[in-house]
């Protein structure tokens, strides 16, 4: 799947407002136990993107964190390192459920529907779980969720459609109130290096699960965290717009125990 849409991945979210994102996430880090401790020692503090997909958000952090650019599809690693090819960002390609790094950071961030993309509770259970392992003491897993908002009260198929200036894209997506999934149909045409006009048409199906506040609540407790809160999408400093509307993000603190940490090596 994601070695045909690593090609139009850019294109698919040109609207995503990462800007309105990084200072998000800058702000609610800095006010983190985590950030204060490597202020103290006169560090850089460290941010990993889980699901990073082509680097755009890990790309803007990278002056004011050391960073790392988490993947499971080496084709966007790819894309991202050709385009993010200086400063100091480590990537990696790993499932963002079975992250195994070398030491700990301060924050770890997921945006753009990566979360939705979990689709069972033992696959958000063990991802909320790495994070809490892998945060410092007082460190910070950020996130947003898509809400049922998003689709039509009535079931209605949702189509969608991009004509952009070598791509064009069509997708169609079917939520399911019942199963609380939507499957995406997408289709997706290239013009070809030649030039020549003709194009290459490729088809991905991919799918989304909506989950309660309640449910996400629950299984963040049970990995750990203690400090969970949460924000409606263009409010208390969350993106808005396009970016945030029917969103959700969360900011979960790991308990800020005195201790040992493991400084995590971003260098390449």
């Amino acid at each position: 799947m994601y070695e045909n849409l690593s090609l139009f991945y850019n294109s698919l979210t040109y609207d995503v407002n990462y800007g309105a994102l990084a200072r998000f996430v800058v702000g609610a880090v800095r006010r983190s136990p985590a950030w204060k401790d490597y202020a103290s020692r006169g560090e850089k503090p460290i941010l990993l993107d889980a699901g990073t997909g082509t680097g755009n958000f890990v790309g803007l952090m990278s002056e004011k964190f050391d960073c790392i650019g988490l993947d499971v599809s080496e084709e966007m690693l790819d894309i991202a390192r050709s385009v993010h090819n200086g400063g100091n960002i480590l990537w990696i390609c790993q499932d963002m459920c079975r992250m195994d790094l070398y030491g700990s950071v301060t924050a770890i961030v997921s945006f753009t529907d990566s979360v939705n993309h979990l689709l069972t509770e033992k696959r958000l259970l063990s991802f909320f779980k790495k994070s809490h392992n892998f945060l410092d003491p007082g460190g910070l897993l950020i996130f947003d969720v898509l809400t049922e908002d998003h689709f039509p009260p009535d079931g209605s198929v949702m189509e969608y459609f991009a004509d952009l200036e070598h791509e064009s894209c069509f997708w169609t997506g079917k939520y399911n109130k019942r199963s609380g999934t939507c499957t995406y149909n997408i289709a997706c045409f290239r013009e070809t290096e030649d030039g020549n006009g003709i194009y290459e048409r490729t088809d991905d199906v991919v799918r989304e699960k909506i989950w309660t506040i309640e449910t996400l609540n629950e299984l963040l407790c049970q990995a750990g965290f203690k400090k969970i809160r949460y924000i409606k999408g263009g409010e208390k400093g969350a993106p808005g717009g396009k970016t945030g509307r029917n969103r959700i993000y969360f900011v979960c603190e790991k308990s800020h125990k005195s201790g040992t940490y493991i400084k995590q090596d971003c260098t390449k």
